[in-house]
């Protein structure tokens, strides 16, 4: 191909990405804007207006592929015509004014803009290794997002992260920005904690302005000078601008019900009396935040912000000496003594006040108002505390083996005892629910588990917040009948508390466990963990998770049962990670159950490979089971080494979406013969992804393409081969 053809498809790559992203413009326009353009002297910028779309292609290539700019960037958001007299429709070098000066530039609020980030070292490119946790945090906040009816975003790879575009119509006023700036904090709140000193990604929370830019598609991010395995990248759209349909603006109210999970949180913090049952800041010490400093050897100035906060203004930030000198590394304390820290470089976006405060040097009992006792214990919230605790018991070896001489019973031998508790995890709808009952009656009667895993006969309990009251009624039965058991053998001893439409908490179900008899149930299945969750509180913080299965050990604990609690794997490949890093969430999950069993699907089809980690037994095997519906049936003749193929977050959500489009034509082709345009208006596939697939199903010899005659013009009509 010559380098004039290549050039010509960039400029036209580049173009596509624009209009996806602007047009129609309607009365507004766009700013370019270039940051790091290599002269003789230091780098300089430059920006420019635009209505003309091949112009800023052309634009935007010249600067990017030619001049080896940093970086060629767009506004997210629709700006003022009047801006065109500033510089129209070509990019001036040095331009004094662009839309970064004046927020009232911009029109109105056309993307929420989500942007993510590794975490690394400033001004360089990321490693593979930290933009596939950028990848991965992007992917699991769409799932949560789609939960909470929000549609499947424009995705893009920045070169170093991933930005997610949902298409808005808000006006550019102060409460939109408070609306999307909390929408940003919420979604880090619903990722979880991470460990600032390790490998993490994060959204980056000062994205929330109007007047945000974002990297043009089909154009180089060359942050830093590249070196080894940082290197330059291309950023681009994960998906052929000509085969994305935008669905209608996000309904404001679905932003906001993202939104409150931040504000709930805080509202709840603020609200809560502090652990000794007093209000907080009532009568508690309060930290002399200048005291503390000054006896660190930190500098820093005073000042007030608008909200009632001090900010105390570092003269260097304690994780990067090269950060403080303007003012962007603060301490601040609310009028309630609410203590926070902030860094505004990217790099240090994961430190938060208990990082700075153990950075700097924690602070001792004089540095507070009034002091505190050198004994006294303290929260998150840094208030003093006189929590009673249970007594700590204490043996010897010699008496810890006369109490407990035994291990708990075995419920299922090999794999789970009383008093213990399990997971059982696989990807969405592959069928463990299914696989949940087959357990729960080979318990009810004593029958080993997949003819593999003895069990020991008892009560079982069935708490289920995901299925209609009528739909268990006949799953249930189903299972037992394929299994050759009579309901009769089984039914009075399996219990259901159905939930849906009327959910509890595991905080509130543990009331409900307060009730129960110990040595009532000899096995317990909760289905699914998801619906259990507290409000405000995201799977992926380990602090959260920790205290989930402290509640569950409790509840197994006073009941002797052992407990099974149902779970889903995260997106994308698990053939490569080991059976303790299989599901959704933080890692605490695996680590505080006592048997972590997990599904992954085998490379033959109808095949998963059962897999488990367990605590008190011998290593388990790895075991093949077959689809049977409904049973999951041992497959002794498959190799459970054989895993499914790991494929990319990118192919993996082509695939996903390929099928999806699959689906809905020959749903739409079951009506009868259609045209190409009749096909388009049922299923709203782009012109190039419909045909793409009605390729691929012809070759498949599932659907036939014929010529017919419409108002004297030929045209092609698609059959399915069934009805032909």
């Amino acid at each position: 191909m010559s380098t004039t053809t290549t050039s010509d498809a960039t400029v036209q790559s580049i173009r596509q990405g624009l209009e996806l992203l602007h047009a129609p413009l309607g009365d507004s326009c766009f700013e370019l804007r270039v940051l790091g353009i290599p002269s003789r002297g230091k780098s300089h910028n430059a920006a420019g207006y635009f209505v003309d779309f091949g112009a800023a292609a052309e634009a935007a290539y010249r600067y990017s592929y030619e001049r080896k700019a940093s970086g060629v960037y767009t506004t997210v958001n629709p700006v003022s015509a009047a801006c065109l007299a500033r510089c129209a429709n070509e990019i001036e070098d040095y331009l004094e004014t662009t839309t970064s000066d004046s927020a009232n530039d911009v029109v109105k609020r056309r993307w929420l803009f989500v942007d993510i980030d590794p975490h690394r070292s400033a001004k360089v490119p990321a490693t593979d290794a930290e933009r596939e946790l950028a990848t991965a945090l992007a992917y699991d906040i769409e799932q949560e997002l789609q939960k909470r009816g929000f549609p499947l975003p424009v995705l893009m790879d920045s070169g170093n992260g991933v930005y997610l575009l949902y298409r808005i119509d808000m006006p550019n006023t102060a409460e939109s920005a408070q609306l999307v700036g909390d929408f940003l904090k919420s979604l880090n709140v619903l990722a979880g904690s991470v460990d600032p000193l390790g490998p993490f990604a994060k959204v980056d929370e000062t994205s929330f302005n109007a007047s945000r830019i974002m990297r043009v598609p089909t154009t180089w991010n060359r942050k830093g000078r590249g070196f080894g395995d940082r290197q330059h990248r291309l950023a681009q759209l994960l998906v052929n601008p000509a085969e994305i349909v935008v669905p209608p603006p996000l309904a404001v109210d679905v932003i906001r019900s993202v939104a409150e999970v931040v504000r709930s949180t805080s509202a709840h913090q603020h609200d809560q009396p502090g652990r000794n049952g007093h209000p907080r800041n009532a009568g508690e010490s309060r930290l002399r935040v200048d005291r503390w400093l000054q006896n660190a050897g930190v500098g820093f100035k005073v000042k007030q912000l608008a909200d009632g906060r001090t900010a105390y203004l570092l003269s260097q930030c304690p994780f990067d000496v090269s950060h403080g000198t303007h003012g962007e590394t603060i301490v601040t304390q609310a009028q309630n003594g609410k203590l926070g820290f902030e860094c505004k470089h990217n790099s240090c976006s994961g430190y938060h006040w208990q990082h700075a405060k153990e950075k700097i040097g924690l602070p001792r009992p004089e540095h507070w108002d009034p002091p505190k006792t050198p004994y006294t214990r303290y929260d998150d919230s840094d208030t003093a505390t006189t929590e009673p605790v249970e007594p700590l018991e204490k043996f010897t070896l010699l008496e810890l083996q006369q109490k407990y001489p035994t291990l708990n019973p075995p419920v299922i031998h090999g794999l789970l005892r009383e008093g213990e508790v399990g997971n059982l995890i696989a990807p969405s709808k592959v069928g463990k629910s299914w696989l949940a009952y087959n357990l729960a009656i080979s318990v009810a009667i004593g029958r080993p588990w997949l003819h593999q895993f003895d069990t020991v006969k008892g009560r079982v309990l069935l708490v289920d917040n995901e299925l209609h009251r009528s739909t268990l009624a006949q799953r249930i039965p189903k299972v037992g009948d394929a299994m050759g058991i009579f309901a009769a053998d089984y039914h009075d001893q399996f219990d259901i508390w159905p939930l849906r439409g009327n959910l509890r908490s595991l905080v509130h179900l543990g009331l409900e466990f307060d009730k129960v008899e110990r040595g009532y149930y000899k096995l317990v299945v909760l289905d699914a963990k998801y619906r259990f969750a507290v409000p405000g509180v995201s799977e992926n913080d380990n602090a959260a998770e920790t205290l989930i299965y402290n509640l569950l050990d409790d509840f197994a604990d006073r009941t002797g049962a052992a407990f099974i609690v149902v779970h889903h794997s995260s997106k994308g490949d698990q053939s490569d990670k080991r059976t303790t890093d299989v599901g959704a969430g933080a890692g605490a999950q695996s680590r505080a159950a006592d048997c972590h069993m997990i599904l992954r699907e085998h490379e033959d089809p109808d095949v998963v490979v059962l897999d488990a980690a367990v605590r008190s037994f011998q290593p388990v095997e790895s075991l093949a089971l077959r689809w049977d519906f409904p049973l999951w049936q041992p497959a002794p003749d498959v190799d459970p080494g054989k895993l499914k193929t790991k494929v990319s977050r990118m192919d993996q959500r082509t695939a996903e979406r390929d099928k999806e489009g699959t689906n809905q034509i020959l749903a739409a082709l079951l009506d009868g013969p259609a045209t190409a345009r009749q096909l388009r208006a049922k299923t709203g596939l782009s012109r190039e992804r419909q045909l793409r697939l009605l390729d691929r199903l012809q070759a498949a010899g599932h659907v036939i393409q014929t010529t017919i005659e419409v108002r004297g013009n030929e045209c092609d009509q698609y059959i399915l081969a069934a009805t032909n």
